[in-house]
């Protein structure tokens, strides 16, 4: 996506409820930043606001904490680092989830 024809959006994310999460962003959005913002984690994306929405799959973990497979079925997706937030005591990684191509088939 061109920067010249996007506008910045924020989307906060509660990552006490789960550590994996879907958001709705506009198709093609570019994810900028995560961060942590009056003390809640975000996301900060260009997107272009009149394309239509798709899910965005996210997975948080902590340091020390063990990536795996989000839920049984996910065994074809992959994850691609975002960024990681500091937030006192703790640090968060945050993923996306994308998939993956199926070489063998």
């Amino acid at each position: 996506m061109s920067t010249n024809n996007g506008v910045v959006w924020k989307y906060p994310i509660n990552a006490g409820t789960t550590d994996v999460f879907s958001i709705d962003m506009p198709a093609g959005a570019s994810i900028l930043h995560f961060g942590n913002h009056d003390g809640a984690m975000a996301i900060w994306a260009i997107v272009s606001p009149e394309r239509l929405q798709e899910a965005r799959h996210f997975r948080i973990c902590g340091t020390g904490h063990r990536i795996e497979y989000p839920k049984p079925g996910w065994e074809g997706y992959g994850a691609v680092y975002v960024g990681t937030v500091f937030d006192g005591p703790f640090v968060w990684h945050l993923f996306e989830i994308l998939q993956q191509e199926k070489v063998n088939e």
